[in-house]
């Protein structure tokens, strides 16, 4: 499923929406319903992802099954969204010097309340410090969120299946496609997050801590091969393998 989007000379390129998604609670289920009413209204067409449901999640299987041949792909969280200005400035970054690209620069992480109010109305409540999860902060070494790139990127770098769980895969990536592709195109946007309940801490040095050790020991061997080729296209090659035995 997708919908077909212009290129830079006119010529009409098909663009795929994957928002890879498991269902855990009732607010999840909610976010998922709020964020493709906000696709639907970008006039996209989007595919709900899943992985395999007799195991741990794994964001990078779930993305992979949906992968088509669109020569545009957006990968998209089931609880995120960003103002669709913000799309089109990031299509528009997608060029001859950058192959993916990511439209926002700030998380902001709503609070329940809000989030409630948010999904059971017409017309947003007004946003104040009050209302959200955390002070906003920036992401700019992680490919979560919104992320959209040429369809090639993932066949060159695709997300790593060895991440099982909840994080870690997102910054993994960014790590892999910075070294190995290049520079993202970056906006300025807010990216804008639901509250659902967690499974692990908010606390961003907390989550280090608490995660799967495997998946934090893999996440330092990427965070050890940035800027490094050589060294990357091996840990990505691994990937590319764990992938296809998978699938």
């Amino acid at each position: 499923m997708a919908f077909v989007d212009r290129d830079h000379d006119g010529t009409a390129v098909t663009t795929q929406v994957i928002i890879p998604f498991r269902p855990d609670s009732i607010e999840r289920a909610d976010a998922l319903v709020y964020v493709c009413r906000f696709w639907s209204e970008a006039d996209a067409t989007v595919v709900i992802a899943r992985d395999d449901p007799k195991g741990p999640w794994c964001k990078a299987k779930a993305v992979h099954a949906a992968m088509s041949e669109a020569e545009i792909v957006i990968v998209a969280d089931a609880d995120c969204w960003v103002d669709p200005t913000a799309l089109m400035r990031c299509r528009e970054g997608l060029n001859q010097w950058h192959d993916w690209a990511l439209p926002h620069h700030r998380v902001i992480r709503l609070g329940a309340e809000y989030t409630r109010r948010l999904v059971d109305s017409d017309e947003p409540p007004v946003l104040d410090d009050a209302t959200l999860e955390e002070h906003p902060y920036t992401a700019l070494r992680a490919a979560g969120g919104v992320v959209m790139f040429k369809r090639e990127v993932w066949n060159l770098v695709p997300m790593d299946p060895r991440f099982l769980g909840w994080g870690f895969e997102d910054v993994a990536w960014w790590y892999a496609m910075h070294t190995l592709i290049g520079p993202a195109w970056r906006g300025k946007a807010d990216l804008f997050h639901l509250w659902h309940p967690r499974d692990v801490p908010m606390d961003r040095d907390e989550r280090s801590k608490s995660a799967d050790p495997a998946s934090r020991e893999l996440l330092e061997r990427y965070k050890a091969a940035l800027r490094k080729p050589v060294a990357m296209q091996a840990i990505v090659d691994e990937a590319k393998i764990a992938l296809s035995s998978w699938r």
